[in-house]
Order: C-alpha cells, then sequence, then structure tokens
C-alpha cells in the first residue's frame, strides 16, 4: 500500500470511528432554535450537503422529513448535534433548499450539515445520508484539496443506493486540475457546472471530463437561449440536476428502485444538443413534464 492510499485508509477509519462516536455528543445545541412541530410531509426524500438551513423558514419546515415521532431526520456534523441550523442571512444554504425543494415539488428535504474543510466531516455526511431514506444527495461543497476529498469519495462510493450530485468547480479549479470531488470521478455522482449560451463564447471542450451535466436555463432547449436566466454557478446547477434526478427516479418503473449507477445513467441520457457559436453541445435543460407537475416551477405536488 503507498503512503497516499494509507493516509487515504486512514482517514476514511477516522471518519467511521468519528460517526460512531457521535452518539456521545451533546444532542442539541444551546443556540439552535427549535425545529417546528410538523409530520412527514411524504414524497421523495433528498438529502442536502451542506452549510446548515434555517429549518424555522416555514418553506422550510413543512418540507423536512421526519421520522415517526415527527423529528426530523437531519445531522449536524459541526455543532455535533441533530439541528443543522444556519441563519438565512448567513451562508447559501436556505436558499439553495429552497431551490432544490422547487425544482421538484414532491419532495422532502433531509438536512446535513458539514464542515468543508475537515475531511471525517465529509465522509460521514455521506454515511449518514446512505442511512436516511434519500436516494438521491445534493452537495453543496466543493474545493481544491485532494485530501480533503477523498475520505467522501469514497464513503459516496461505497453507498451505491444514494446518487450524490455535486458541485463541478468552475473555470479556474477546472483549469489547474484541482476541483474536488468532481475530479474524482465518484461511479455513484453526477458533477454540474453552468453553461450560459452567448454568455459562454465557447462549447465545454472535450477534455473537460470531470463535468458530467453542463446546465442551461430551464426551458432554454424547448424555447430558445434567454428562455430562462442558468445557475449562477456550479452548486446552484448542482441543485437542478437533483432534482433532474428526482424527476427520473419518480417516473421509473414501478418494481425495484433503480440503481444509482442507473439512474445516474438515465439523467445523463437527458441531455439534449443545442448549437451556439457555431458549435454543437449537449447539455442539461431543468424542465420536465410528470403528472402535470412543471420540474422547475410552482406546479401542484402530487
Amino acid at each position: 500500500m503507498n503512503s497516499r492510499a494509507a493516509r487515504f485508509r486512514a482517514l476514511v477509519i477516522a471518519a467511521g470511528l468519528a460517526f460512531a462516536a457521535s452518539a456521545s455528543l451533546p444532542a442539541i445545541a444551546a443556540q439552535d432554535p427549535k425545529v417546528p412541530h410538523g409530520l412527514d410531509p411524504g414524497g421523495l426524500a433528498i438529502a442536502l450537503i451542506g452549510d446548515g438551513v434555517d429549518y424555522t423558514d416555514p418553506e422550510i419546515a413543512a418540507r423536512l422529513a421526519r421520522d415517526g415521532e415527527g423529528e426530523p431526520i437531519a445531522l449536524d456534523l459541526v455543532d455535533g448535534d441533530v439541528r443543522p441550523y444556519a441563519p438565512s442571512n448567513t451562508g447559501r444554504g436556505t436558499q439553495l433548499a429552497k431551490l432544490l425543494l422547487s425544482t421538484y415539488n414532491n419532495s422532502r428535504l433531509v438536512v446535513v450539515r458539514a464542515d468543508p474543510n475537515d475531511p471525517a466531516s465529509l465522509a460521514r455526511a455521506a454515511v449518514f445520508v446512505s442511512r436516511t431514506p434519500s436516494r438521491i444527495a445534493a452537495v453543496v461543497h466543493w474545493g481544491q484539496q485532494e485530501d480533503v476529498w477523498l475520505p467522501f469519495s469514497q464513503a459516496a462510493g461505497q453507498s451505491g443506493h444514494v446518487l450524490f450530485v455535486v458541485p463541478g468547480g468552475d473555470e479556474g479549479a477546472r483549469s489547474t486540475a484541482r476541483n474536488f470531488p468532481a475530479q474524482l470521478r465518484i461511479a455513484n455522482a453526477i458533477s454540474a457546472a453552468p453553461f450560459d449560451p452567448p454568455d459562454d463564447q465557447y462549447a465545454p471542450p472535450e477534455w473537460k471530463d470531470e463535468v458530467d451535466a453542463w446546465v442551461v436555463g430551464a426551458g432554454a432547449t424547448m424555447f430558445g437561449i434567454g428562455h430562462a436566466k442558468g445557475p449562477r454557478d456550479s452548486v446552484e446547477a448542482a441543485m437542478l440536476v437533483a432534482g433532474q434526478a428526482a424527476c427520473a427516479l419518480h417516473g421509473a418503473a414501478a418494481g425495484e428502485p433503480p440503481t444509482a449507477a442507473s439512474l445516474k445513467e438515465t439523467v445523463l441520457k437527458q441531455a439534449r444538443t443545442i448549437n451556439t457559436n457555431g458549435k454543437s453541445v449537449r447539455v442539461h435543460d431543468p424542465m420536465c413534464l410528470y403528472g402535470g407537475v412543471l420540474f422547475g416551477g410552482q406546479g401542484a405536488r402530487n
């Protein structure tokens, strides 16, 4: 075993031990507000691994995945409790949660707060998600340090029933080959990035294969470029593709649910070809129709 593999294995083991020890941590941080009372709303569970949300916001409180006692299925790996709270005026968690929930209306949210600079925290987030009802996990964090993301890659890869949708980084990270976790090419993960012609002067070059899904504005392939503004960055792109995956999972044939690998294949096949700047490029349009529900709009939940 080489030094990199040994270091990787040690980090994964440490992450597992830390997860096991989490039961001894305080149940609730004193400063976190109480979660509003409620019942599980039903629908497809989607996990959000990020920097926490304001779960007191009525839009989010009503969509939290809950257990039989009405307690949210959630984890805070920063404070070491079960209330992944972040005020709506700090970070982007609340805004991204609302984007994710509006993208696929028949969904409920599993919130996981993780430290993007802590390898053990990220790995534990993936492990926790694998133990929840979530079949899809949207990841907010990304970075340029490979060692930080290797344990997450291993933990996510071992959760073969969960499809992780991760940010594809920015142009600087992609051009310098410091773009994680997208660059690790996790088998059961899709990486997403925005593509907004005509602002983007060139189609994505072929060598940028760490990005699986280039995302345009909703309806752009149907009604033309400019119909709707696309995602601002790869984090928003990941939220939209996670919604697309939820739509695909909901539309799967009755019976045994598809594996994450087959769900990934289904989502990637939904890419459409557009012509821009004299080139053809395959892009993902975050819009679909399923039972009268507009994916990307405000259709009624079913």
